[in-house]
């Protein structure tokens, strides 16, 4: 609301692929937030608007629901079958041993492999199973070892997801700060890209090695005192 009674626009990222756009944002509604489908980029999104882009015309996916549903938004047409052009790797709890080994075959025939997210695992709770759970990048790095390709990373700290969310609101990576609470994908993302950083450390003591930010503060209570 500061923000926005300064004239300063803002985007909300996150590295989800398991929720769709659309799900996160009703949620961030529900709970209070005014936002615009402008004011929200998912890497689930954000993946799919990147394959949209390359022309794609058959994309397989292994996701949760989330990714499905963003690629299908966008107008990606998804497959189960041979041929296929991209591979789009989201987390997901329920993917089969034949999910990954045909995901695999269409790596090594040509296919691109993109994955939506750069998490090695999260926290939650599947099927009255709780605890950590392999992320989308721990699925996807074993598609590439396997076929023995790079992958293709769309989420923090890549690129693609920060040009895109610049994109949203017509903005320069000068006009740009990036506020977030993780080192490695926050900070680290927006120093490659040369961006201004601002970390909240909530309280924590952070071993930040290269991932430095500009501007440390311990909360957004102390950041909005900063600003205005």
């Amino acid at each position: 609301a500061a923000l926005r009674r300064t004239g300063r626009e803002f985007v909300i990222l996150t590295n989800i692929s398991r929720k769709s756009k659309r799900s996160v944002l009703e949620r961030l509604r529900a709970v209070g937030f005014d936002l615009g489908e402008k004011d929200l980029l998912t890497a689930g999104e954000a993946a799919a608007l990147y394959i949209k882009a390359k022309g794609a015309r058959r994309v397989f996916a292994i996701s949760e629901g989330g990714l499905l549903e963003d690629l299908l938004t966008a107008g990606v047409e998804v497959v189960t079958e041979a041929p296929v052009d991209v591979v789009a790797v989201g987390a997901s709890r329920d993917a089969t041993y034949g999910d990954l080994n045909f995901a695999m075959r269409m790596v090594m025939a040509g296919a691109e492999l993109v994955c939506a997210g750069a998490s090695a695992h999260f926290r939650g709770a599947f099927h009255g199973d709780e605890g950590l759970f392999l992320g989308e990048a721990a699925l996807a790095q074993a598609i590439g070892f396997g076929a023995g390709v790079e992958v293709t990373y769309v989420g923090k700290p890549y690129p693609e997801i920060f040009h895109r969310a610049l994109e949203l609101k017509d903005a320069g990576i000068a006009e740009a700060v990036m506020v977030g609470d993780t080192p490695r994908s926050d900070i680290r993302g927006a120093r490659a890209l040369g961006m201004t950083s601002v970390l909240v450390t909530q309280g924590r003591a952070l071993d930040l090695g290269e991932d430095r930010p500009d501007l440390a503060v311990r909360d957004v209570e102390e950041l909005y005192k900063k600003l205005f």
